[in-house]
């Protein structure tokens, strides 16, 4: 253990596997730095204990919904990545099923709630324009 916590301060982690990777824009990037050090030999831990504070959401926060789109961009990208073009394609036709049931659905509660449950879902356009570049 103490050979793996040497290695990590002296740099040899960052050496093997690099830094994050920074096409992608938001959401999976330390996914795949995690997958990038377990092909390396590497051990991710998750300690459950660990705390974060994140101050801010200053990427996120003035793009509802987009930032659905945001996301389910970067897992296919991060799935053709690591297992392929068909995967990837398989991955968006079901986003994209998935969010048209999700459109159709939350309208719905919006509409006979009057507007109090539902929530904006992105639009099939924005998330075609998001995932045409993928």
């Amino acid at each position: 253990m103490w050979k793996e916590l040497a290695c990590w301060s002296g740099g040899l982690l960052f050496e093997q596997v690099g830094g994050l990777d920074e096409g992608y824009f938001m959401f999976s990037e330390e996914v795949d730095w995690c997958y990038a050090m377990r092909e390396k030999g590497w051990q991710v831990w998750y300690q459950p204990e660990a705390r974060v504070i994140h101050l801010g959401g200053g990427s996120s926060r003035n793009r509802r919904p987009q930032r659905e789109g945001d996301l389910y961009r970067s897992r296919i990208r991060f799935v053709r990545k690591h297992y392929g073009v068909t995967a990837a394609w398989l991955l968006k036709a079901q986003i994209v099923g998935f969010t048209a049931i999700k459109s159709i659905g939350h309208g719905l509660l919006r509409l006979v709630s009057g507007g109090r449950y539902g929530r904006q879902v992105v639009s099939l356009r924005r998330l075609a324009v998001q995932l045409r570049e993928v």
